[in-house]
């Protein structure tokens, strides 16, 4: 072999060598490109861009390998979302009426593929889907009531606005989780009126609580009026059918000494009576202890 030959064949080694450096290089670095990492709350999307197709299976988290050259990864939040938005509904009676709207919503990552194919990303699903059924939510919901029952039913008013928009939704593979309302505002004059409709409404209870009391403290009085009527009755029949009893009361609660001056009666009065203002002469038990 001539040193000519040597020398190209030296070359096309070298070159092979070089070759072969390169694609292994090329495949670490692809390898390495390709690697990625889904965080909990999230879920990848993979694009086939040869197939020009969403793969039905998202990954979850951990470690994945994504070919950079053939697929694309989006990055998708599973968590709980909130969105806020300040709307303008009519209610039955046609006034307009301003409330903050929240919506707490979740979008599992098993519905992300379809949503991503059909409606886009989050930013999309917002715009297109969210934002349009919380508005046409309110104003449905609103217009089933009266301007001024708007505010002590809103409790009313937050189920039917859940429950129509947890529905609208779902069909949207869109999971409501809360749904909150501010206090409903209307323009100046109406909440004015709404206003002072209240305080009367309020004066008026306090004025039937009032007379309430004043009317249940008036049966106590004549109850308990009846009661000692009835007891003073009853004591009186007692004693008219027994009067021995007063002796008997007055001889048990005396303590066996008379009083050292006696000041009216004169000289036959008894001292039991004047003690004690009975009757002269007396029943025959209190004459036994005189």
């Amino acid at each position: 072999m001539s040193n000519g030959d040597k020398t190209k064949l030296g070359i096309v080694g070298t070159a092979i060598i070089v070759i072969v450096a390169i694609g292994a290089v090329s495949g670490i670095i692809i390898g390495l490109v390709g690697i990625e990492t889904i965080q909990p709350g999230e879920a990848g999307i993979v694009f086939d861009k040869q197939k020009g197709v969403i793969e039905d299976k998202p990954l979850l988290k951990g470690w994945h390998w994504v070919n950079p050259i053939t697929k694309e990864l989006y990055i998708c939040d599973i968590k709980i979302q909130k969105e806020t938005l300040l709307l303008t509904a009519a209610s039955h009676d046609s006034q307009v009426v301003t409330t903050e709207v929240t919506l707490n919503y979740q979008i599992l990552a098993s519905d992300w593929p379809w949503l991503i194919e059909e409606v886009g990303n989050m930013d999309a699903i917002t715009l297109k889907i969210i934002d349009p059924q919380m508005k046409e939510t309110l104003k449905a919901s609103t217009a089933m009531f009266k301007g001024e029952n708007l505010i002590p039913e809103r409790e009313l008013v937050k189920m039917e606005v859940t429950d129509k928009i947890t529905k609208s939704l779902l069909r949207s593979s869109i999971s409501v989780t809360e749904v909150s309302l501010t206090d409903f505002k209307f323009n100046d004059e109406y909440q004015a009126a709404i206003e002072r409709k209240q305080e009367a409404s309020q004066d008026v209870l306090t004025a039937e609580n009032r007379l309430l009391e004043e009317k249940i403290f008036a049966d106590i009085v004549v109850v308990q009026s009846e009661a000692d009527a009835t007891a003073i009755r009853n004591r009186a029949s007692a004693l008219a059918e027994n009067p021995e009893i007063v002796s008997l009361v007055i001889a048990e609660r005396w303590d066996g000494i008379l009083p050292q001056t006696v000041l009216s009666g004169g000289a036959g009065a008894n001292p039991l009576e004047v003690i004690f203002g009975l009757p002269n002469p007396l029943p025959s038990p209190i004459k036994a202890l005189t």
